[in-house]
């Protein structure tokens, strides 16, 4: 069972990011007027920063992959896969 984890939904309109840690869960929504692909990965850190996440191998990331936009996509997954790389998750 996934107990901590991390959930991309950059589908092109109504982007989000949520985080469960701890069972509980956070989301934050991107404000639609900037262009969310460069915000992700800082509003990722932003977030685990506040609410002082441990990457372990006990952590995983699900990323939402459509329908939407195939750019916000494919920059889903390469912030996964990088994160997954550095951390080791």
């Amino acid at each position: 069972m996934i107990k901590d984890f991390l959930i991309l939904s950059c589908i092109g309109n109504n982007d989000k990011i949520a985080l469960r840690v701890n069972e509980k869960f956070y989301t934050h929504d991107f404000d639609q007027k900037i262009n969310n692909n460069d915000l992700l990965v800082t509003s990722i850190l932003n977030l685990t920063k506040k609410y002082k996440v441990n990457f372990d191998s006990n952590f995983s990331i699900l990323v939402n992959y459509g329908p939407g936009c195939f750019s916000s996509l494919r920059i889903s997954i390469a912030v996964a896969k990088g994160l997954k790389i550095s951390k080791k998750i």
